[in-house]
């Protein structure tokens, strides 16, 4: 079957670039997964001694490879960490289930409050112990997140937490963490003033990261089970525990962050990004701008082990990356610029005001701001502003809805028609086997509006099990 390539896209996305099947042989059944001293998560027999011994960390955020293996869902994870910290966006039921902890286990960590001068890993442990009460639906752990909830002498962000799993728990409404950020004109009027696309990404608005790196391990067993049964033959214990180390790298990433360089919190980014001619072959420029909460001092104390060189400027750290960016950290704020994304003159105020009000209210949302390098026959076409608002866990009626803002009423007049016609093509490539039947209860789920010269396409995705589309296209994906 040659499925169609929005399929085929999907599936890009989801699945990380090695994935693992569970351990259900006897060489597989070898894998051990354990702690060390230091806190890192690691995988036994070490896959790159190819022999019986030895333990290897899953992610290290310093190496290539880690990121490498990540995959689009994990990136997407670290991006929009949801109205959360950086270790909240780890797999946070996985990382006690990985190291055969059941709900025993899990209540004890949480007990156990780490002394002064503990390592930091003690206390990240403790927080994803309370997000994966939530994650397993682990009811008996509600007197200790209460206990924890109420306790001023816990950390600020622990006790948030413990009241999002408490909600979570009692199937009530998420509490969110009340914010203040200053107005986007204010923080574009520093972008390049050469920028041809403007994006904001509002944390606050995303929902919990978890699941995304879930589907995409949960979706990577499929494609595993698929190709070990194609290929045939035998697989070591090593390689087995090479091929689940990667696949667990998404879920374990952004704890080993945490761990080395502190538990920092995003709430919005905003980013303006200068596209070359000849892109995509040239590197763009980009300049950003991250606000929420940040943990300079373990910042810092990370950079010193790295031995990345950084300057402590009035209270904060100014860092020097490859080709010549900057990024600048205080304890509200990261700014920073990449290719010559910091050189020239700033939008100001005035024109930062028209992006910031051409800018959808949505969880994302982007403005075209210059011309862009598209073909000719689809520059008329490319919208002014569009949006992405992504449906929340406790949204009884979650969708997931794109705005688009066009030229003209005629642009997005066609543009409607178009994207009109897309169930029925969809359709058409179930009945013709070129499409799985798995797809087909999207069909229903989608509608499209428009207002003047805006286009909204809505997929509603209330009661529309995702992890069990994703692993069933998954396991139909061709070599």
């Amino acid at each position: 079957m040659t499925m169609p390539w929005c399929v085929t896209w999907l599936l890009a996305i989801v699945a990380p670039a090695l994935v693992a099947q569970e351990p259900d042989d006897a060489e597989a059944a070898k894998v051990r997964f354990s702690v060390d001293a230091e806190g890192r998560v690691c995988v036994s027999p070490d896959p790159a001694a190819g022999g019986e011994g030895g333990t290897r960390p899953i992610a290290d955020p310093n190496d290539e490879m880690s990121w490498a293996n990540v995959g689009a869902l994990g990136f997407l994870a670290l991006l929009g960490t949801g109205e959360a910290d950086l270790a909240s966006a780890a797999d946070a039921d996985r990382f006690f289930a990985r190291l055969g902890a059941g709900d025993a286990e899990l209540l004890q960590v949480l007990v156990e409050r780490p002394t002064d001068g503990a390592p930091r890993w003690r206390g990240l442990r403790r927080l994803l112990a309370v997000r994966a009460c939530a994650d397993r639906g682990f009811r008996p752990a509600l007197g200790v997140l209460e206990r924890i909830a109420g306790d001023d002498a816990e950390d600020a962000g622990l006790r948030q937490a413990a009241r999002e799993s408490i909600a979570v728990l009692r199937g009530e409404p998420i509490p969110r963490a009340t914010t203040t950020l200053p107005p986007l004109a204010e923080v574009f009027a520093a972008a390049p003033i050469d920028s041809e696309l403007c994006l904001v990404i509002d944390q606050t608005r995303l929902p919990s990261p978890r699941p995304m790196v879930a589907w995409a391990r949960t979706t990577g067993l499929a494609v595993t089970r698929r190709a070990i049964a194609a290929a045939g033959g035998t697989v070591s214990a090593a390689q087995w525990a090479g091929a689940m180390s990667l696949a667990e790298t998404p879920g374990v990433l952004p704890y080993e962050l945490a761990r080395r360089y502190g538990n920092q919190r995003i709430l919005r980014t905003a980013l303006a990004v200068h596209l070359p001619d000849d892109f995509p072959f040239g590197e763009p420029a980009v300049w950003l701008s991250l606000e929420g909460r940040f943990d300079v001092a373990s910042l810092r104390q990370g950079l010193e082990a790295d031995e990345v060189p950084f300057a402590v400027v009035d209270g904060g750290l100014r860092i020097t990356v490859a080709d010549g960016g900057t990024i600048a950290v205080t304890a509200t704020r990261v700014t920073g610029s990449f290719g010559s994304g910091g050189d020239g003159d700033r939008l100001g105020k005035e024109r930062a005001e028209r992006v910031a009000a051409l800018l959808p209210q949505l969880a994302v949302a982007a403005v075209v701001t210059g011309s862009l390098p598209v073909p000719e026959e689809a520059s008329g076409f490319v919208p002014e502003a569009i949006g992405v608002d992504v449906p929340r866990g406790d949204d009884p009626d979650r969708a997931l809805v794109v705005v688009a803002r066009f030229p003209s009423e005629n642009v997005a007049t066609a543009v409607e028609g178009q994207v009109r016609g897309l169930p029925r093509m969809l359709e058409t490539a179930i009945d013709d086997g070129e499409a799985p039947e798995c797809l087909a209860p999207l069909l229903e789920r989608f509608g499209v509006t428009r207002d003047g010269s805006v286009v909204t396409m809505r997929l509603r995705t209330a009661g529309l099990d995702m992890e069990a589309l994703l692993t069933e296209l998954a396991s139909m994906r061709g070599p």
